[in-house]
């Protein structure tokens, strides 16, 4: 729907309102001056519908999938020669717990689009995939073989050139949560520790105290969140974005009309200062 200043005899257009219909859409198109909302204000809408048709041929429960599903192969350790053995990821019962590893970097697709994707300790995943990882390991990612063939097959070609050699099997967080059953209270790696520590601090201070001690991310910058991570190579310019990141949910974010309460403040007093001296009054002057 538009609405215009435009005057109809100009461009020869005159009032509308007539339906069209063919076998499988139908659709009103309406053209009508509006002078009773605003003087010489034009409008115009087309409103309708479409019928997409089910088809037979596609059996599978998601759009992506083919009607015979591929299955790519993995490195799964090492053959008696020498060279790597591989497996394909097709879910059956004799591959459960056979492990592939990958490369830190095979994340950074999903870190660099954190409105389409979400990673954490234990799963990568978006709108049409979840795929169980083990992301509590500083050098490289685990995945269960099986797990791969949860993914579309574009996605498992994307990890299938991150595959790396067998390293030193799974994390004892990832162990005890997902193969125990045993869910573990915080992950292991530094980036995912501290948005763990983040969360829990505030919400603990907020319960304590009553107010935020970090501010609430705007919507619109829940991405920095959702994308912060150790980098995965030694590269300067990734190095300093995550700095960034970090200054932004820590510094940037301090709750400072809560950190004022009490204290004495200058004239050009900002937020690091106001932290310092809020942690210096007495306890018992903590503004609760």
């Amino acid at each position: 729907m538009r609405t215009s200043k435009i005057n109809f005899e100009d461009l020869n257009i005159s009032s509308l309102d007539e339906n069209f219909k063919t076998e499988k859409s139908f659709y009103n198109h309406f053209v009508r001056p509006i002078d009773f909302v605003d003087l010489g204000t034009k409008q115009s809408w087309i409103a309708g519908k479409t019928i997409l048709s089910f088809d037979p041929n596609k059996k599978k429960s998601y759009h992506f999938d083919d009607e015979e599903s591929k299955y790519e192969s993995f490195i799964i350790g090492y053959e008696d020669d020498g060279n790597e053995k591989l497996l394909d990821c097709e879910k059956t019962n004799d591959k459960y717990f056979i492990t592939t590893y990958f490369k830190k970097e095979v994340l950074n697709k999903y870190y660099n689009e954190p409105l389409k994707y979400k990673v954490d300790g234990w799963r990568v995943s978006s709108n049409f995939f979840s795929l169980k990882i083990d992301n509590n390991i500083e050098d490289y990612v685990a995945v269960f073989l099986v797990e791969l063939s949860s993914l579309p097959h574009k996605e498992q070609l994307h990890w299938k050139q991150y595959n790396i050699a067998p390293q030193k099997g799974i994390s004892a967080t990832y162990y005890k949560t997902m193969v125990e059953g045993n869910w573990v209270q915080q992950p292991e790696t530094a980036d995912l520790l501290f948005k763990h520590q983040y969360v829990k601090f505030n919400n603990e201070w907020e319960k304590k105290f009553g107010w935020k001690f970090y501010k609430e991310l705007a919507s619109e910058d829940q991405h920095l969140f959702t994308s912060l991570h150790m980098p995965t190579s030694n590269n300067v310019k990734a190095f300093s974005e995550q700095m960034l990141t970090v200054i932004k949910l820590t510094i940037d974010r301090l709750n400072e009309a809560g950190l004022q309460k009490n204290i004495v403040l200058e004239k050009n007093d900002r937020g690091i200062t106001k932290l310092e001296k809020f942690l210096k009054q007495p306890i018992s002057k903590f503004p609760i």
